[in-house]
C-alpha cells in the first residue's frame, strides 16, 4: 500500500568538501530510494552499497536499504548516519513529517 506520509530530510556531508541538500520522500519509499535520491546521478552500478545507522534504544543499528521509511518510526529532529563508503559519511536529520 502506498503511504501518503511525507518525510523531509536534511542531508549533510561530513567529509572535507562539506555540502548539504534537502530531500523529501513518501513513507512507502525505502532507504535505498533515499540513497538513489541523494546520489542518483553519481551512483555507479557497482557502487550501490550503503549503510544507514539509526539509533534504536541506546545503540545504533544498521538498517537494510530495503526498509520502508514508515517502518522506522522516525521523529522530527532525529538524526542518523548514512555511509556510502568508509570515506563518505553523512548525517541525515529528519526536518519534518506530514501525515
Amino acid at each position: 500500500m502506498k503511504s501518503q506520509t511525507q518525510y523531509f530530510f536534511h542531508v549533510t556531508s561530513k567529509d572535507a568538501a562539506s555540502s548539504s541538500r534537502r530531500v523529501a520522500l513518501l513513507g512507502h519509499q525505502t532507504l535505498a530510494d533515499l540513497h538513489e535520491l541523494v546520489y542518483g546521478p553519481f551512483v555507479r552500478s557497482n557502487d550501490r552499497n550503503c549503510s544507514f545507522l539509526i539509533e534504536s534504544g541506546r545503540s545504533k543499528q544498521n538498517q537494510s536499504p530495503a526498509t520502508r521509511l514508515d517502518a522506522l518510526n522516525l521523529s522530527v529532529g532525529q538524526t542518523f548516519e548514512y555511509i556510502t563508503d568508509p570515506d563518505r559519511r553523512h548525517e541525515i536529520t529528519v526536518e519534518g513529517i506530514d501525515l
